[in-house]
């Protein structure tokens, strides 16, 4: 194809100089000049840090994930923490954040939250818990997800989602290290024959 063959709209685009645009590069800033980019909302997680307050948030991720009530702290810390980070930049090729619910057969329902991607046909859903935090408050939301959601539900989700292994970021990573450490060594055992 040509430099100035556009991979998102499928066709020729005089927007395109020497391939800058595209499914990887694209500058946010030029988003609305794109028919089919200006269709992606581009709203972060710290932006609507920025428009809820904690007690909403808590509330709300009471109400979706059980027992919650006694790490009240440990929540508003974190929300504290995010609240004050500066987002990196991000672009439209990173994972964004997708939240939908979950309807149990008991007719219970709960949040769940992942990263997708918005650009091309990869349809697959990757789990975001070890992301570090700010990563997290960078990443931008999904259009559906804010279409369906309040804002306070997408920040008590992502609070939920972030925290689920501790609230010291220190110990996410510190679990997410544990826990590739014993793959690896899963593999080698594999491959030698151990297992």
């Amino acid at each position: 194809m040509g430099k100035n063959f556009c991979k998102v709209e499928g066709k020729w685009c005089k927007l395109l100089r020497r391939g800058v645009c595209g499914e990887t590069k694209t500058d946010l800033n030029q988003v609305n000049r794109c028919p089919k980019l200006a269709r992606i909302e581009t709203r972060r997680l710290a932006d609507l840090l920025k428009e809820v307050s904690f007690d909403p948030v808590f509330y709300k991720l009471c109400h979706w994930f059980n027992d919650q009530e006694g790490s009240r702290n440990g929540y508003e810390s974190v929300f504290n923490k995010l609240v004050l980070m500066s987002p990196k930049k991000h672009r439209l090729d990173d994972l964004f954040i997708e939240i939908h619910i979950v309807k149990e057969d008991d007719g219970s329902e709960w949040l769940n939250v992942s990263g997708v991607s918005v650009l091309g046909s990869d349809t697959t859903s990757y789990g975001i818990e070890f992301n570090p935090w700010r990563d997290w408050v960078s990443s931008f939301i999904t259009q559906k997800t804010l279409d369906t959601l309040d804002k306070e539900d997408i920040v008590a989700a992502c609070l939920y989602e972030m925290t689920f292994f501790g609230f010291e970021e220190q110990r996410v990573q510190d679990e997410k290290n544990k826990i590739f450490n014993s793959i690896e060594e899963c593999k080698k055992a594999v491959k030698d024959g151990k297992i």
